[in-house]
């Protein structure tokens, strides 16, 4: 899980909260680690787009925004997208890169 090398707020990851499951630690730690790799290498044009703590499916509602380093929360206090709004901002980052040499959480 990728999502667990973001921030909850500034400063913790996620992976460093109780409630994050110890199974997917070296996921997220493998993914920051992958990323700071990526943050040192100068020949290379990248991004990296995460989804929130959760993504599930159910329709695309077209209501989604862009975040950096911390995992956004929508206003029900749920850190989540359905899969579709997140595929459709993954795509639009592929055809017209906005976000070069970042890495990106995508939330509603």
């Amino acid at each position: 899980m990728a999502t667990g090398s973001r921030e909850v707020a500034p400063g913790p990851l996620l992976l460093q909260t109780p409630q994050f499951p110890v199974d997917y630690e070296d996921i997220a730690l493998a993914h920051l680690h992958a990323v700071g790799l990526l943050r040192q290498t100068l020949s290379l044009d990248w991004t990296v787009v995460s989804p929130p703590a959760s993504i599930a499916p159910r329709g695309r509602t077209g209501r989604f925004g862009v975040g950096g380093d911390q995992l956004p929360v929508n206003a029900a206090g749920e850190r989540r997208i359905f899969g579709e709004d997140f595929a459709v901002a993954a795509l639009g980052e592929v055809e017209k890169p906005r976000h070069l040499r970042r890495w990106l959480t995508v939330a509603p």
